[in-house]
This record gives structure tokens, C-alpha cells and sequence, in this order.
């Protein structure tokens, strides 16, 4: 179910779409990414008053997490709502470290780790580029409590600055 759902997320930005869709390229500052990310994206929903936005990208790992691989793959799902320039987001987010590890807990083997966030915030769009700041508290789901040090010390909160390709 997990590899259906990372799946989901990294395909759905990549679909084709109308010309008149446009794609997000951004980096972000925190966030999904727990350090910084960068990221794709395309609406998979357009109403005047709102829209459907998939996200996918690359994310570097925090200093706390050993993996195999050094990036994670940050994923979201936000419904915007407003009209031309200014949204409210909201939206569920989702972190994938690869084969990872705490440095703080040797003992702890080697093992995917995956977080889930909601995402609150707001987005500002222009013709050409668009500026996003949310909050999204992870939650890891595949360990043995909800927070460990990656949730404790990452950034609960995100930055993200990007252009718009029509």
C-alpha cells in the first residue's frame, strides 16, 4: 500500500496535461522536504474558485537520519481555495526516507521511514511565479511512537519559492 501510495504521487504531477495547465518548479525551505526540497508540480483540478495541486520533488535528509540514499521524497496533496492570486491551502503531505536510520538510536535497525503531515498555509501566484508558506507538523507513521528526533527537530513549517510554466 505504501509503494502504491509514493507511486500515486510521484506519477500524477508527471501526467500530461491541456497547454493551458501550468507547472510548478519550486524549492522549498522546510516542509515536506524536512530540510529543503525541490520540487514539481501540476493542478489535477481547476475550478474558478479552487483547484487540486500534486506535488513530488527530491528533499535532503536532515543530519540526524543515516540512509542509503541522501535524499527523501517528499509528496502532497493540496486543495487551494480563492480566486486568481491568492489561496488557502490545505492538504496532506507525505515524507519517504530510504533504508534509514536516527544516529541517536544505533540499536534501531535500518528500515523505511515514512511521515505523514497536514499542510495549512498560503500560496500567491503572479503570471510567471508563485510564493507558498504552510505548516505542517510530521508525524512518523512506521516507528514506535508518532515523533522521534527527525519530527522533533525538523522545521514545522515550509517556505517555497517557484516559477510558473504555462
Amino acid at each position: 500500500m505504501l509503494r502504491l501510495f509514493i507511486l500515486f504521487f510521484l506519477i500524477v504531477p508527471c501526467l500530461g496535461f491541456p497547454q493551458k495547465i501550468p507547472t510548478y518548479l519550486s524549492i522549498d525551505g522546510g516542509g515536506n522536504g524536512v530540510a529543503a526540497s525541490a520540487n514539481i508540480a501540476k493542478p489535477v483540478f481547476v475550478h474558478q474558485r479552487f483547484k487540486i495541486i500534486a506535488q513530488a520533488g527530491l528533499g535532503w535528509n536532515p543530519k540526524m537520519v543515516y540512509s542509503d540514499l541522501p535524499f527523501s521524497i517528499p509528496a502532497q496533496l493540496t486543495a487551494c481555495f480563492g480566486k486568481e492570486t491568492f489561496f488557502f491551502e490545505a492538504g496532506l503531505g507525505s515524507t519517504f526516507i530510504y533504508k534509514g536510520q536516527i544516529k541517536l538510536q544505533k540499536s534501531e535497525k535500518k528500515s523505511n521511514m515514512f511521515y505523514l503531515s497536514p499542510i495549512i498555509g498560503f500560496r500567491h501566484e503572479s503570471q510567471s511565479w508563485f510564493a507558498r508558506m504552510y505548516i505542517n507538523p510530521l508525524f512518523r507513521l512506521n516507528g514506535n511512537t508518532l515523533y522521534d528526533e527527525v519530527t522533533r527537530d525538523a522545521l514545522n513549517f515550509g517556505i517555497s519559492i517557484g516559477t510558473i510554466i504555462k
